[in-house]
């Protein structure tokens, strides 16, 4: 349930007032049951083994107000928000029953500045700050659990324990460790602080150009960790996470990989975007739509657990964070024909260790031409990665388990295609 009131609250020939406040009402019931076999345990490698009813009621209250200067093309715009998750239910791991009853809230806001010194220039600065709840999926996917193998780098390297068990602490031959994958209840909402400034410059009626500088700095950030990153992490935080659970002796008992919260994360980029349309009588109308996206900082923080001091890791470049990304679609359409080529590039990525091999950046080319018919149908013939492009596979990353990251790259070959489509 949603509902707002709004409008323009003052008006002179000099500058606006506009404003809005509204609310909204949100209720899930989340039931999640697996077989009886899977709920005991018993089953290792397949999915379930977690039984689930919980509910959730989201409450969100909302204001923004809206100060517009025409005679000097000034506009300003302030927004507030608040946000409450209250959670209830019971979740049963095997023969274990546990309580997840929690609230998630925060207050947002977010303060907008644009100017427009000409009828074809627009300049716009953003900033403002961010909560994001995890949602009943990340906190309660049916879990898997396995035993992969991994290094315990805090008992071995930290503590110094690999001279007296050579066979816990074998980077070489590592140890298999009983790893749980899938929901993570012990998940806490996403907060960041974010700011943009850039242009919009409509160069002609055909031709936009649009550049922008982002910066975001998230806390308490979700993200797909592979084992690795978990076990430095937990190295970093003194052996001392949730995601980690020790035995008596110092061993791993188990570990919960997947989603985990990250002390803190730094990006900033530029994203570059530019359009063309050309409509000519005769040869029809063109399109060229070009983006780039080029980040300059992608740094994970932690905190010593010694000293309590701020320690960086910068994962630009390294598996999964290419610095470069970039798409080009050129489209063309005469009648009821139609055409368009699209480029994907995704830039090079080398491994954060010793181990594994550089990935060669990638571009993928899609075609595609169909026509209209004139019973409201429509067919479309199209070819995906046109020139069979490769990926290079690795084992390491979010991904390491597929052997490449299924966000980032389509491992299949060139792929024809032919699509119908009936209006009615």
């Amino acid at each position: 349930v949603d509902g707002n009131i709004g409008g323009e609250l003052w008006y002179t020939d000099a500058f606006s007032l506009s404003g809005v406040i509204g609310g909204e009402f949100e209720s899930t019931d989340f039931t999640q049951v697996s077989d009886p076999a899977s709920a005991s345990g018993i089953v290792s490698g397949g999915s379930g083994g977690d039984d689930v009813f919980a509910d959730r009621e989201r409450t969100s209250l909302y204001a923004e107000a809206g100060f517009d200067l025409p005679g000097v093309g000034l506009e300003f715009t302030g927004a507030v928000r608040y946000d409450e998750y209250d959670q209830n239910g019971i979740t049963t791991v095997g023969i274990t029953n546990q309580s997840d009853n929690k609230t998630f809230d925060d207050t947002t806001w977010q303060f907008t500045a644009a100017w427009r010194p000409l009828d074809n220039l627009l300049i716009r600065g953003v900033v403002g700050t961010a909560f994001r709840a995890p949602s009943m999926d990340e906190l309660f996917a049916s879990r898997s659990f396995g035993f992969p193998a991994a290094y315990d780098y805090y008992y071995c390297d930290t503590q110094g324990n690999p001279d007296g068990d050579l066979a816990y602490c074998n980077f070489a031959d590592q140890p298999q460790i009983l790893t749980f994958s899938g929901g993570n209840p012990t998940l806490e909402p996403e907060h960041a602080d974010t700011m943009s400034f850039g242009g919009v410059w409509q160069v002609t009626d055909d031709l936009s150009l649009e550049v922008q500088y982002y910066d975001i700095e998230y806390t308490d950030r979700i993200e797909s960790l592979s084992l690795s990153d978990i076990l430095l992490l937990n190295q970093q935080a003194g052996g001392n996470t949730p995601a980690v659970t020790r035995q008596a002796n110092g061993k791993i008992e188990s570990i919960q990989a997947g989603l985990q919260k990250t002390a803190e994360l730094n990006t900033n980029g530029v994203d570059i975007m530019a359009r063309y349309g050309l409509g000519t009588e005769r040869a029809g109308n063109f399109t060229f739509d070009f983006q780039w996206t080029h980040v300059l900082e992608y740094e994970r923080v932690t905190t010593d657990p010694l000293t309590g001091d701020p320690e960086t890791t910068d994962l630009l470049g390294n598996y999964d964070f290419p610095e470069d990304r970039a798409t080009f679609q050129a489209g063309w359409s005469l009648g009821d024909i139609y055409a368009s080529w699209r480029m994907n590039y995704i830039g090079e990525q080398s491994p954060s260790g010793s181990s594994g091999e550089k990935l060669g950046d990638v571009m993928y080319h899609n075609v595609q031409g169909g026509y209209y018919l004139p019973w409201d149908g429509e067919i479309t013939v199209g070819v995906r990665n046109v020139f069979d492009q490769e990926i290079d596979t690795f084992y390491s990353g979010q991904q390491a388990w597929r052997g490449f990251n299924y966000f980032l790259y389509n491992p299949e070959g060139r792929t024809w295609y032919v699509r119908y489509k009936q209006n009615f």
